[in-house]
């Protein structure tokens, strides 16, 4: 039959149990602490990424209000330039048209000062004419 040695039983379960603590001393307690340390620094990570994203969406939200004022101002600008471009090209137009008005009636002023010269000369020549034809028909 078989035949149980108590003393390499205890032997051996002393083995076992010495092995057991020496390992969870010197390497699970190791080990586990070191998981502990990186779940806290990964659980710090989040927070910080957290509270990162929380002053990132106050960012954006600055960076939104000042992007909407700062349209309603280049629109306010744009309108007031408009106006004011519009408002000049009219007094522009209004002193040509004046301009062009004063040109043309002083041009026509002109004009019917030159006629009257050519008339008088046709008329003076008509009447040299008449009496020349006159002169020459009598003869």
């Amino acid at each position: 039959m078989l035949d149980i040695s108590l003393n390499l039983l205890f032997i051996c379960s002393g083995v076992v149990l010495f092995t057991l603590v020496f390992l969870k001393i010197k390497v699970y307690e190791p080990i586990m602490g070191q998981i502990d340390l990186r779940d806290k620094n990964i659980k710090n990570c989040e927070l910080i990424a957290q509270k990162n994203n929380e002053k990132t969406q106050k960012l954006q939200e600055e960076i939104d209000l000042v992007l909407k004022t700062a349209k309603e101002e280049a629109n306010e600008i744009r309108q007031k330039a408009t106006k004011e471009a519009k408002e000049a090209f009219a007094e522009f137009k209004n002193g040509l048209n004046t301009t062009l008005e004063k040109d043309y009636n002083s041009f026509c002023d002109d004009l019917e000062k030159q006629k009257s010269v050519v008339v008088e000369s046709l008329q003076k020549q008509s009447n040299l004419i008449t009496e020349t034809l006159k002169k020459k028909i009598t003869v």
